[in-house]
């Protein structure tokens, strides 16, 4: 793989305009003509590829006034992976080494995987710190049915034998700042 995402990289950075792409294992990658960026991509395509909590992964590179950003979205397994992968990809220590200016990282579930879950960053790289904190609580405490986690926002949906007013409350005292684009609903309700 190392070959060819070399030989792409030449081919990219010879002819300016082009966009080189590999698709390879349940990743695939934007290879881009700096050589240290595209040496990070295919170093975290080599660990996502090898991490059994993954099961589709896609680094595509999002320019921004000629300077490389990244932009990482990721399936995982189930939701305790989706958390940790999103986690991995933002701090170092992980399990996956972090790109250099990465401007957003979405990680999910599958579509049929339950409970689902959604976390991201904003398109500023910010973290939902608070509504992962938010999730986490009522995680700890109640069957989460599905979640999506963003830093201005949270929706949370617990099971319906769940105490709705506690959940909420778990909720609420972990993400302070979050007021009203917090959400803790049950299933079935509105």
């Amino acid at each position: 793989m190392s070959a060819l995402a070399n030989d792409l990289r030449r081919y990219v950075t010879e002819h300016g305009n082009v966009t080189g792409r590999i698709a390879a294992g349940t990743v695939t990658f934007t290879v881009v003509a700096d050589r240290r960026r595209a040496d990070e991509a295919l170093a975290l395509w080599r660990s996502l590829t090898a991490d059994r909590r993954l099961l589709t992964g896609d680094l595509r590179d999002a320019p921004t006034k000629g300077v490389v950003r990244w932009r990482i979205e990721l399936t995982a397994t189930d939701a305790a992976a989706a958390t940790t992968l999103f986690e991995d990809l933002l701090t170092d220590g992980g399990r996956h080494r972090p790109l250099s200016d990465v401007v957003s990282v979405k990680v999910g579930t599958g579509r049929d995987t339950r409970p689902g879950l959604s976390v991201g960053t904003d398109f500023d790289g910010a973290r939902p710190t608070e509504a992962l904190a938010a999730y986490q609580a009522v995680a700890a405490r109640y069957a989460v049915a599905a979640a999506t986690l963003m830093p201005d926002r949270a929706a949370i949906v617990v099971a319906k034998q769940a105490d709705l007013a506690r959940a909420r409350e778990l909720a609420e005292k972990a993400a302070p700042t979050l007021g009203t684009a917090l959400k803790v609903t049950t299933t079935g309700a509105p």
